[in-house]
């Protein structure tokens, strides 16, 4: 049973939402662009196991993806989280491609570009979640909980030359089914765990707050963000709200709700509180009027009736279907 659905994670929103609103001769293009691809790639990984987790019987086991919890003020976020009846397993799911090799300290060694890539040790990294959940359970009454790991290659052109120095507790995803058994037995012995835990998780599980401005996460200034609302047909920035509708002065295409994109993405960019005239300029609006009724169609809760009222985005139904699921 699925307890927790796999989402995009909120970084990947970040870093997608800023390759579309920077220029691509802005200096940190790249890196962000870069980064934006390393993190999609690892979250198609995890997509991936989505089809061997199917084998496991859902009455068996509760899976919770993308958990993430905080322990003594500290955030720590785990892929996948297995409860079975005996024990919980931890599945760090790393999607490296190309040609590896395992070092002697456990790091891995990506040969085959024009430089070493050096990718750290997967190992300490699953067993430094399974330290800090088995902390995080103990201060809850589930001391007795036993916790294992597993790491998971799920690209399927990776090619390790030294494989018979890997990690038992890393293995490629089409022995996942099969390792899976050997654990179960391994741990068959084990007290039966309480059935309250995965709710216990649940409830405990941190969603993404919007409270940062991520202008300031990236060192990127105001003004080299692109504003307006973008085209759904030719992407452009420029369409303009004459009347009830947008218009793309390129393409011609009309929309009533193009402007709910760029505020998901004002949202991700500087975060949930905002004011009609900060809206009014990111969608290049003319008047201020026009902002605030286009808060009050979302259904944003305001604070204040000044003209330096704020809006809390993350309030509004409309935008919590994409920023929350």
């Amino acid at each position: 049973m699925i307890v927790l659905q796999r989402q995009i994670p909120h970084p990947n929103r970040v870093l997608e939402t800023l390759t579309r609103r920077l220029p691509e001769n802005h200096p940190d293009y790249k890196r962000i662009h870069d980064d934006y691809q390393r993190r999609t790639s690892g979250y198609r990984g995890e997509q991936s196991m989505d089809y061997y987790l199917r084998f496991l019987q859902p009455q068996d086991c509760s899976i919770l993806h993308g958990l993430t919890l905080r322990y003594n003020g500290n955030k720590f976020q785990i892929d996948t989280l297995i409860l079975f009846p005996k024990f919980a397993l931890i599945i760090e799911i790393k999607n490296w491609t190309g040609k590896l090799q395992v070092t002697e300290t456990g790091d891995f060694l990506r040969t085959d570009l024009p430089s070493e890539k050096l990718l750290q040790d997967p190992i300490q990294q699953a067993k430094h979640q399974q330290w800090q959940l088995q902390a995080w359970l103990k201060q809850r009454g589930h001391a007795l909980t036993a916790v294992d790991h597993l790491v998971v290659l799920t690209h399927q052109n990776a090619i390790i030359s030294n494989a018979s120095v890997l990690h038992p507790k890393i293995i490629r995803h089409t022995h996942f089914i099969d390792t899976i058994h050997q654990l179960i037995a391994a741990h068959a012995n084990n007290q039966p765990q309480p059935n309250t835990i995965a709710t216990h998780l649940k409830n405990e599980h941190l969603t993404p707050t919007y409270n940062t401005n991520n202008l300031h996460t990236y060192d990127i200034q105001p003004p080299d963000i692109i504003t307006g609302v973008h085209c759904p047909a030719c992407s452009t920035t420029a369409m303009r709200k004459p009347n009830k509708h947008w218009i793309c002065p390129h393409c011609r295409q009309h929309s009533r709700t193009a402007h709910i994109q760029a505020i998901q993405d004002y949202t991700l960019i500087h975060g949930r509180i905002t004011t009609s005239r900060q809206i009014k300029d990111f969608l290049r609006i003319k008047h201020t009027q026009h902002a605030r009724r286009i808060m009050r169609s979302l259904g944003a809760h305001k604070q204040g009736t000044t003209k330096g009222a704020t809006y809390d985005l993350l309030t509004s139904p409309i935008l919590q279907q994409y920023l929350l699921h």
